[in-house]
């Protein structure tokens, strides 16, 4: 969509319920709700400062404004997508090793 030129708002209308849906799906808890939309707001805007001193990256068509550097909302939906994706990661790292100690202990 932002490659073709989709208006942001339209890119936002169909992004954050899908963002939600993803959550809904991988997720379904208030804490990790709470959880992605701390780490989404949190990290675009953590991106601005690493952007003003080093300049090692840029938003060619941002539709926000933070700081004098341009963002764009679409960023917002992608880290609070990355949440509850990463929270289930770690949670199957967990059991699998968790699993795996057992299976070794066992075998003691």
């Amino acid at each position: 969509m932002y490659a073709n030129g989709v208006p942001s708002n339209i890119e936002a209308y169909i992004l954050f319920p899908l963002a939600e849906l993803i959550w809904y799906f991988l997720d379904r808890t208030r804490r990790g709700f709470a959880l992605a939309c701390l780490v989404g707001v949190a990290c675009p805007l953590s991106e601005v400062p690493i952007m003003k001193l080093w300049d090692l990256w840029y938003y060619p068509q941002a539709n926000i404004e933070v700081f004098g550097e341009g963002l764009i909302t679409w960023t917002i939906m992608c880290y609070f997508v990355y949440t509850p994706f990463i929270g289930n990661l770690s949670r199957w790292l967990r059991e699998s090793f968790r699993n795996k100690n057992q299976e070794i202990r066992n075998l003691d």
